[in-house]
């Protein structure tokens, strides 16, 4: 009886099997690869009806307006939405990054459209609850939220403005809040320089007052109002009636509540203030932050200021800061929580 060797044969078939299996490897690659380029071509589409929409809405009214920085926000936001989406259809985990945007969202339906209702330009949290927080808006008015960020509301529908630059709730009374109208962020005081045209909506009308949480408002006279653009409001923190607000005016002090006030921080050199801090329950030393425009080429050099008398008088504080008047622009300070003697400034 003879016996064939099937070796060959066997090996014949595996290597069509495995030729088979190639193929099949490389259809799918094909596969792959296709989808990924019409991935791409659809991507590539939704960036030019983007780019069509944004020319239409923004360049025809206000050429300029919207520049390639704000664009490339609103790109971001949109790819980030559009991730999170994709993630939660698929099931997978929608906690990451760990930060989470709440909003506002970007508005573009407003007479003069930007993306400055989503920018947050300050944020205060209640000194009783830390789940209460109040945010102002660079386009959207004041927004407060009780559940710490989840929801939000907004708090000043009935104020006819929409641009605030900063808002703090006074340490001793949980009730009272303050909110500066008037919005003075990097673009709007681009390298020095303050800019009134393209950003007109930006100016606001001074200052709003709530004693009940943020439910109503009351708005403080116009006409002695302490700055046309705000940085921050500085609240004593045993007497809600005594505050410092910093703004384009320099530093203004308030002993009733915001009614009245008194240019106590203000020259030719510390025309604006874009920053207060002080030691952790004490309400005599304040520092300051102190910068200004560009005159002729001539830059105002950045410096720090220190008060011991909760900000009546101030003495110039610039030993050991870096650079001179000529290198030195807008600076900040800031005071250590746990240590009054640690201050730290950048610029």
């Amino acid at each position: 009886m003879r016996v064939r060797n099937s070796a060959p044969r066997g090996r014949l078939v595996a290597f069509v099997f495995l030729l088979a299996c190639s193929g099949h490897l490389g259809a799918a690659d094909g596969e792959l690869e296709k989808a990924k380029r019409e991935e791409e071509e659809a991507r590539e589409k939704r960036q030019g009806r983007f780019e069509e929409t944004m020319d239409r809405l923004y360049g025809r009214h206000l050429p300029g307006l919207l520049d390639r920085a704000t664009r490339t926000r609103i790109r971001e936001h949109q790819a980030f939405t559009q991730e999170m989406r994709r993630r939660k259809e698929l099931g997978l985990n929608t906690t990451e990054p760990a930060w989470t945007f709440l909003g506002p969202s970007v508005r573009t339906h407003r007479t003069l459209p930007s993306d400055d209702s989503g920018l947050a330009a300050d944020m205060a949290v209640s000194p009783t609850d830390p789940k209460t927080l109040f945010v102002a808006s660079g386009g959207g008015g004041v927004w407060r939220s009780t559940d710490g960020g989840s929801t939000w509301k907004l708090v000043t529908a009935d104020i006819p403005v929409l641009q605030f630059g900063a808002v703090a709730v006074a340490p001793s009374d949980a009730q009272r809040v303050y909110a500066g109208a008037g919005c003075a962020d990097n673009s709007t005081f681009a390298l020095g320089n303050a800019r009134s045209t393209g950003y007109p909506l930006k100016v606001g009308f001074g200052m709003i007052r709530s004693t009940d949480g943020g439910e109503t408002w009351t708005q403080l006279p116009r006409e002695n109002r302490p700055a046309d653009f705000f940085w921050q409001i500085l609240v004593d923190p045993q007497n809600p009636d005594i505050l410092l607000v910093a703004g384009d005016r320099g530093v203004q002090r308030s002993t009733d509540g915001g009614t009245t006030w008194t240019a106590v921080l203000r020259s030719d050199s510390a025309p604006w203030a874009p920053k207060l801090s002080r030691p952790a329950g004490d309400s005599s030393v304040v520092f300051a932050a102190t910068w200004g425009p560009v005159v002729q080429g001539v830059r105002t050099p950045g410096s720090i200021y220190k008060s011991t008398d909760g900000g009546v008088t101030w003495a110039e504080k610039t030993t050991g800061l870096p650079g001179d008047a000529e290198t030195r622009g807008r600076i900040s300070v800031a005071v250590a929580p746990s240590d009054p003697a640690r201050v730290y400034a950048h610029h």
